[in-house]
């Protein structure tokens, strides 16, 4: 008969994360770099595109940082070359590979995360199968039934 038992090895308490104590330097080591760029995007002294190429890769940090994003990029550019305002879905997609659910997101993003006269008031015409711009700037059109913008209390 063998006694000779192995021990198990100890269990890490139940809602106990471990973390590698590397792996957690690397990430505070990340976040002061980020912490950093972001201070240096109002840095006067660096060049304009300095600043920007900063601000697109880390983000400006005043919000969710989709408004240097390069999918966003890509659909102001659509409506941009469009001559009419209207983009085909299939043109959307070829471009951005979204379908109309992952779109719809992107809209409220065009306008809910970037300055207000940035924002592009798109919507979606159901029977044409074709993303609409009904305006831009920081007023929502008068026509508008789109997604509707928080109200600050």
């Amino acid at each position: 008969m063998n006694t000779n038992k192995i021990a198990p090895a100890p269990a890490a308490a139940k809602n106990e994360k471990v973390i590698d104590p590397v792996k957690k330097q690397k990430q505070e080591q990340r976040k002061a770099a980020r912490k950093f760029l972001r201070s240096q995007i109002s840095n006067d002294k660096l060049p304009e595109d300095v600043r920007k190429a900063i601000a697109l890769a880390i983000g400006s940090g005043s919000g969710g940082g989709s408004a240097g994003s390069p999918v966003l990029d890509k659909i102001r550019e659509l409506f941009a070359n469009s001559k009419d305002g209207r983009v085909n879905v299939l043109d959307v997609f070829k471009a951005t590979k979204m379908g109309i659910g992952e779109m719809r997101k992107r809209v409220r993003q065009l306008i809910r995360d970037v300055a207000p006269a940035d924002r592009l008031w798109i919507d979606y015409d159901d029977v044409k199968e074709e993303w609409v711009l009904q305006g831009k700037g920081e007023k929502a059109p008068a026509n508008w039934k789109g997604y509707k913008l928080p109200v600050k209390e």
